[in-house]
């Protein structure tokens, strides 16, 4: 009984362990992603929802809006020497 039970927490510890490497980490973390993706952009009988790719889409192009705007008033003040902003 003894035995059973230290055979079963080594099996258990070394799941553990396989499941904590940084590789297998990363790759359940990349198939979540893509599921989640997946989920938000098809219907639940698998076809592409349109409407909900294109408000994604809009999102994603507003953010890197702003990232660039930010990014070029950010360099313009550095270049005319602005110390008006933390610059």
């Amino acid at each position: 009984m003894i035995r059973e039970r230290n055979s079963h927490l080594s099996a258990t510890v070394e799941e553990l362990v396989a499941r904590t490497k940084p590789a297998v980490l990363v790759e359940s973390a990349k198939n979540d992603v893509k599921r989640s993706l997946f989920n938000a952009t098809h219907t639940p009988d698998g076809a592409l929802n349109t409407q909900k790719v294109a408000a994604i889409g809009a999102v994603v192009l507003g953010v890197v809006s702003m990232m660039v705007t930010a990014r070029v008033r950010t360099r313009r003040r550095r270049r005319m020497g602005c110390t008006c902003h933390g610059g």
